[in-house]
């Protein structure tokens, strides 16, 4: 490695850590505290959480064992402070953007006199995008930067074992393996094979004096491997939930409506925080017929550009790659119009993997013929993306000091006046997008105070 790519790097981790740095001390914060109630109360060794669902019982909910490894490790190691949680999450995200570095750097398909800049640009939209503050700043939404480093380590195991002379074999085991570990994290992981699939082709496809049948061969012999854990997955995850599919108590919903305005509203949080993402998504849900049929256009002319050059085929997949980590989300919409909360952007930070590579692609090609042109656009995007994402992490600081403001109030009340029951009225439960109590406050009290209340919360207040 060059002295240049080791500044690039160390660039990359500064970068990635610089915005999140004032969320280290900020407290638990809604769900935060049912996960405490949850790892506090169990009454069954941590194992048999790959057996049942997240709260211990076998009535439907989440199948995502790995969250209770985080979250029983870290209480044992960190207790009631948040600052050992907060920096193992800062830390994935580092560690992330590292990995969609390497990665780019070993893609192929993409030409060598553009694969480094195309490593770096992507690693660094990936760094600061805005809609990974949720992400990152809230302890509770550690699932998904956890299941991206099993994902991305995956994909990086994988590339390392079509590179490698010897121990092909231990790398592409190791890639199986880390699979597994993002499934047990996040169902979102389940993607993963319709993404190798399309990129082992592609491989195939640029490699040199191989025929069509031995092309599907090669992909199918590989991609199967993926498939049989997929379908393992499911098995384990019935017994364990009584489900195959659906999230928390919720099946999904297949109609098409609601498919695309999921895609929709998902897309445009790559790009957009409120107000301007629900100005946005309302225009969008107006002409909605319209943006559908231009989506279809658009659509067909990727197809056949895809088909007739290699930057082409290349654009295709890393779009296909964003599209396909999207389809977990194709249930989830909004009423955009009363629900103001951003509350859900943590949903795309793996898609925005792949979101940040087309974009970067794009630029790379950009800057290889007008330069100038793609310098001023990467740092117009950097700007812009970077206040953007400092802004919104310290909204989350604002919003963790009412949350700890709210607390020490709560309990100077409960402990003066000795009250065995309490009624909670005007309780914050959110902060311009940030979630503070929408549940965990009466954990919280427990908790921090030592004994239990019973406690009513009879109105809420929004800020």
């Amino acid at each position: 490695m060059s002295r240049k790519e080791k500044i690039g790097l160390l660039l990359l981790v500064v970068i990635a850590t610089a915005p999140f740095v004032v969320n280290l001390r900020d407290t638990f914060l809604s769900d935060d505290w049912d996960w405490l109630r949850i790892t506090r109360e169990r009454d069954q060794p941590l194992y048999e959480y790959f057996a049942t669902n997240y709260e211990g019982t076998r009535d439907r909910g989440s199948y995502r064992p790995m969250m209770n490894v985080f979250w029983v490790t870290h209480e044992a190691l960190y207790g009631l402070e948040p600052i050992g949680y907060h920096a193992s999450l800062i830390l994935l995200h580092v560690v992330n953007t590292l990995l969609v570095y390497l990665i780019l750097l070993r893609l192929p398909w993409i030409p060598t006199n553009r694969r480094t800049v195309c490593a770096f640009f992507t690693a660094l939209f990936f760094a600061i995008l805005p809609s990974h503050a949720e992400a990152v700043a809230w302890i509770a939404a550690v699932n998904d930067p956890l299941m991206t480093f099993f994902y991305l380590l995956s994909l990086l195991a994988l590339l390392r074992a079509r590179d490698a002379s010897s121990r092909r074999t231990w790398w592409y085991i190791g890639s199986l393996i880390s699979f597994t570990l993002s499934l047990l994290t996040k169902e979102m992981a389940l993607t993963l094979p319709l993404v190798v699939g399309p990129f082992i082709l592609l491989d195939s496809l640029h490699g040199k004096g191989r025929s069509a049948g031995a092309t599907i061969k090669r992909t199918a012999l590989l991609a199967t491997p993926y498939l049989a854990l997929l379908a393992l997955y499911f098995f384990v995850r019935w017994y364990a939930t009584g489900v195959f599919f659906g999230y928390y108590s919720h099946d999904v919903d297949p109609s098409g409506e609601v498919f695309f305005l999921s895609y929709a509203s998902m897309m445009i949080g790559h790009l957009f925080s409120n107000p301007w993402r629900t100005v946005v998504t309302e225009w969008v849900f107006s002409v909605k017929d319209v943006v559908l049929g231009a989506t279809a256009l658009f659509g067909m002319i990727a197809l056949l550009f895809a088909a007739q050059k290699r930057r082409g085929r290349v654009m295709f997949a890393l779009g296909a790659a964003w599209l396909v980590t999207l389809l977990p989300l194709s249930s989830f919409v909004l009423p955009i119009s009363k629900y103001m909360s951003e509350e859900g952007e943590r949903w795309i930070y793996l898609p925005s993997v792949f979101f940040c590579a087309l974009v970067a692609y794009v630029l790379t090609y950009v800057f290889l013929v007008r330069r100038y042109v793609a310098v001023i656009l990467v740092a117009l995007i950097v700007l812009f993306w970077t206040t953007t994402l400092f802004e919104k992490t310290w909204r989350w600081h604002e919003g963790a000091l009412l949350a700890r403001q709210t607390i020490a109030s709560f309990l100077a009340i409960a402990e003066r006046e000795k009250y065995d029951g309490i009624v909670a009225v005007g309780r914050p439960e959110t902060f311009h997008g940030v979630l503070l109590f929408r549940t965990g406050f009466p954990q919280a009290i427990e908790l921090m105070g030592g004994r239990r209340h019973d406690i009513l919360p009879i109105a809420y207040t929004w800020y």
